[in-house]
């Protein structure tokens, strides 16, 4: 939740505080929990990756998804992909 403290003008020039919510903050607190869960769920994929990387320092598209593929299935992942696009650009 992201909170922030406004200056409201009150009687005598006292500056009186108070906590504004920022409604925008609750799509990016679940934005964040969906990113966890999927790093959470996806961690020994990505650990491979890294393990990769760190030793050819790239990676291109094909190996990508042939290391990817041996975790997790990509048929669902395409369609997880599709409906998370959908529900951004809605």
């Amino acid at each position: 939740m992201l909170v922030f403290l406004v200056s409201v003008k009150a009687e005598g020039n006292e500056a009186q505080h108070r906590i504004a919510y920022d409604p925008d903050c609750d799509i990016v607190n679940e934005a964040y929990e969906v990113v966890k869960a999927y790093i959470r769920s996806n961690h020994m994929a990505i650990g491979q990756l890294v393990d990769v990387l760190i030793e050819k320092e790239t990676l291109g598209s094909d190996k990508f998804r042939v290391i990817l593929s041996e975790y997790v299935d990509t048929s669902k992942e395409q369609r997880e992909t599709t409906a998370w696009t959908e529900l951004v650009t809605y």
